[in-house]
């Protein structure tokens, strides 16, 4: 099943009534699908401290989660597989938080996606290897250089994550950089929505 088997009604509705909708979906399938990498033993996992060496490892999974859905959509041939995985990309973002609701709220999360989906956010263009570029500095660099306690070492840097405020704008910056090749908001829901139907079968069929 593809974003192509889906039907998507898109309901008549405000800026916060679809992202209020949409964070509760997305909170519900990265939930459903951490259960899965738990059996897997994966390392992604909500509820888990951004403090610690486990929290930080699993944030440099969804980082990298996000780099290579950009680059594969940088690379698709098709402008509908470049927005399916330009949507992924999204959902790793807004996965974030749930690492550590103590860190980055959702309600926080919600209200800058709401603020940057005006208008002016929708370009309708493709987005190239600068822009990559400037995704992976967001996550490796701004944002990683607060991931001060890593796995291979015995003792912590930091005993607090203290980098809530970047990891935040960060964040922001990162979504603003993926809305751009959507060409409205209608487009990007479209989108947002048929995904989640599509991990939801995922799910509901032990993909």
């Amino acid at each position: 099943m593809n974003i192509h088997d889906v039907k998507v009604d898109l309901p008549d509705e405000t800026l916060r009534e679809f992202w209020t909708r949409f964070m509760d979906l997305r909170k519900k399938r990265f939930y459903a699908f951490c259960e899965v990498e738990v059996h897997n033993n994966g390392l992604v996992q909500p509820n888990i401290s951004l403090s610690s060496a486990r929290g930080q490892e699993a944030f440099r999974i969804l980082a990298f989660r996000v780099i290579e859905e950009l680059a594969e959509s940088i690379q698709a041939n098709s402008v509908e597989h470049k927005l399916e995985e330009m949507a992924d990309a999204i959902n790793y973002v807004l996965s974030i938080p749930y690492l550590d609701l103590s860190i980055i709220s959702s309600t926080s999360v919600l209200e800058s996606c709401i603020f940057l989906s005006k208008p002016g956010n929708f370009l309708g263009s493709q987005l190239d290897f600068y822009d990559l570029g400037g995704v992976a500095y967001q996550l490796g660099v701004e944002t990683g250089d607060y991931l001060r306690n890593r796995a291979w070492t015995k003792n912590a840097q930091d005993l607090y994550f203290v980098g809530a405020r970047k990891l935040m704008e960060c964040l922001q910056i990162i979504l603003s950089v993926l809305f751009v090749p959507f060409v409205d908001f209608d487009q990007l829901r479209w989108y947002l929505i048929a995904k989640d139907e599509v991990l939801k079968f995922r799910i509901r069929t032990n993909y």
